[in-house]
C-alpha cells in the first residue's frame, strides 16, 4: 500500500528535489526511451 500525503507518494516527503520529480517526471509516460 502507498503512502500518499498530499496527492503525492510518501517517499518524496518533503525534501523541494524530490517533490518537484515526483510532480514532473514520477509516472509520466516514456514515448522515446533510446
Amino acid at each position: 500500500m502507498q503512502d500518499i500525503i498530499n496527492g503525492r507518494c510518501g517517499w518524496c516527503g518533503t525534501d523541494e528535489l524530490y517533490v518537484k520529480y515526483h510532480d514532473e517526471e514520477w509516472g509520466k509516460t516514456v514515448t522515446d526511451d533510446k
